[in-house]
């Protein structure tokens, strides 16, 4: 049964299929000569690409996906909702939600983001999030608070992408970094 299965997937191409012949799932296959002939008409020499008589073409980047007008008009929106407006606190905030508030599709924020900032949508927002809980972690009017909490007033809705963010960027945990600023 399971080599039909494997013979019915390759047939119809599905996807999980397209290298079986390395699957540690499918070794129990090997010995059946079933299964050695599968490999020797699908991976045969004669039907895999030549690539010494064609070689991989060099990729040619594209033109911009928006014009240098148009990159400094929605960086100038995304600085004032995010400096001014602080729309990072909002922790719904999504691409999506962003994209919309700026009036440009998601994917082109997605691409102005990596291209032009050097950062992806999450990195990038809670950039801003991080520098508001380290302005709110060292006020001692906070003090009466967790530091949890004010990640959570920063805008984090995670523990976890809160605490993983903070040591990726600052190489220590909260705490530690709040008693080293004591």
């Amino acid at each position: 049964i399971a080599l039909d299965l494997l013979e019915t997937g390759i047939k119809i191409r599905t996807g999980q299929f397209i290298n079986f012949k390395n699957d540690p799932f499918l070794t129990p296959l090997y010995t059946y000569d079933r299964f050695k002939d599968l490999v020797k008409t699908i991976f045969n020499p004669s039907k895999l690409p030549d690539f010494k008589r064609n070689p991989v073409k060099e990729i040619i980047p594209t033109k911009s996906v928006l014009s240098k007008e148009e990159i400094e008009r929605f960086l100038m929106k995304i600085a004032h909702l995010l400096e001014e407006e602080q729309l990072y606190l909002d922790a719904n905030l999504s691409l999506k939600i962003l994209a919309d508030k700026i009036d440009l599709h998601p994917n082109k924020l997605s691409w102005l983001l990596n291209e032009q900032v050097g950062k992806n949508f999450n990195e990038y927002i809670n950039s801003f999030r991080l520098k508001a809980f380290k302005q709110k972690a060292l006020d001692a009017a906070n003090s009466h608070l967790t530091l949890l909490g004010l990640a959570y007033e920063s805008g984090f809705n995670s523990k976890t992408v809160f605490n993983a963010f903070f040591k990726k960027i600052e190489g220590m945990t909260p705490r530690a970094w709040v008693k080293s600023k004591q």
